[in-house]
């Protein structure tokens, strides 16, 4: 159903894999995916409670999506049951929590995280939220109506977090963006969520109109693809006001015009196309690990080793560039404006917080988000 990785610094993984009917495979290894091993098999018989069975049937655990916290706590929903979402912090403690009314009664597919807040996507009863304050649990859900999240549909079919912390929602109605999510928890503001308008020789239209949007994906320049159910893919720029390709089975080596999900090869930069007819990758655009012909950025010191308070420098851009640091799932970690051919570091996030061991992937982009150079550095604290 769905996996999720890490890897520390000294080059230890870590892959949790959700299954529909079985529940969580852990396996670990160091330095490679081939050294991957099975360590644990989580179900109800050692989660402390946490997974469930559906009416109390131990062979009918239906876990769904699962996704790493920035801090490295594993987030999960399973369907069902009356406490759907649940957590496994680093010292492998498990944790359940309840969400709005209606959450145990439907079936619940993925889940997103991003400072602190977790959304939930369900098949028919539209978006569950959940976010932590102070010990307590805020819950929320966002449907379809006006002051309610004004979602298209409440059958959500992907959503996904960019890297302004915005949260793309595609549905079987079309796809909508939630600008400012922090107002679903704290009740200012607007909580409704909004479709992406551009005029067209003089006609108002809406991105991708009423076409179902099953898989979005957010790569390292903050660019979406979007996958739909009969129309292809499609890649637009970070506001989604410029559609910058669209691929078909008609105009493409693209299998099928049904997408079902997109990801990106962290070591190659290839995006990894699932389709209802198989899967299919694509090179050559400015993605997370692009390797292509692109020069390799100068980046010193490497690694940087715990004591260390200087800045990380980089060369060999071209003159002006924008600098692209991200780790090596693709989400960004900072934006930097280079001065000349050199830029610095000072191995933060954007919001001034330091990073957290481990490696980080640096890209040059030109005026049109173009990779023109990369490299990568090792960060242990």
């Amino acid at each position: 159903v769905d996996a999720a990785f890490k890897i520390s610094s000294t080059g230890e993984i870590q892959l949790y894999l959700s299954s529909w009917g079985k529940g969580i495979v852990k396996l670990e290894g160091i330095g490679s995916y081939e050294s991957l091993d099975t360590v644990a098999l989580f179900n109800t018989t050692n989660s402390s409670g946490v997974l469930k069975g559906v009416g109390g049937n131990a062979s009918d655990l239906r876990t769904g999506g699962i996704t790493f916290d920035e801090n490295g706590i594993l987030w999960g929903v399973q369907s069902l049951v009356n406490t759907p979402l649940y957590s496994i912090n680093q010292e492998g403690d498990f944790t359940a929590y309840s969400l709005s009314p209606g959450a145990d009664g439907v079936a619940l597919k993925d889940i997103v995280t991003k400072d602190g807040m977790i959304f939930i996507q369900s098949r028919t009863n539209g978006i569950y939220g959940y976010k932590d304050e102070n010990g307590i649990g805020i819950k929320r859900k966002i449907t379809s109506g006006i002051g309610s999240g004004n979602l298209p549909s409440d059958k959500i079919l992907s959503l996904a977090f960019d890297h302004d912390g915005e949260l793309w929602i595609g549905t079987d109605e079309g796809l909508v963006v939630l600008y400012s999510p922090d107002n679903v928890f704290d009740g200012s503001g607007n909580r409704d969520a909004r479709p992406i308008l551009f005029e067209e020789e003089g006609v108002v239209q809406k991105l991708l109109g009423e076409n179902p949007v099953s898989a979005i994906h957010v790569d390292g320049g903050n660019q979406k693809w979007l996958g739909t159910r009969g129309a292809g893919l499609f890649l637009v720029s970070p506001d989604g006001l410029q559609t910058i390709h669209q691929f078909t089975a008609e105009n493409s080596p693209l299998l099928s015009n049904t997408i079902l999900s997109v990801a990106t090869d962290p070591n190659t930069g290839e995006v990894i196309i699932a389709t209802d007819a198989g899967l299919i990758g694509f090179r050559g655009i400015a993605t997370p690990g692009y390797v292509g012909t692109n020069p390799e950025l100068v980046v010193y010191p490497n690694p940087i080793r715990p004591g260390y308070t200087g800045p990380l420098f980089i060369q060999g851009n071209t003159g002006d560039a924008r600098i692209k640091i991200t780790d090596v799932s693709g989400a960004l970690v900072n934006d930097l404006q280079a001065a000349g051919g050199q830029a610095q570091w000072d191995g933060n996030k954007i919001d001034g917080s330091p990073v957290a061991s481990g490696v980080y992937l640096i890209y040059a982009t030109d005026d049109l988000g173009e990779i023109t150079a990369q490299g990568k550095v090792l960060i242990v604290r």
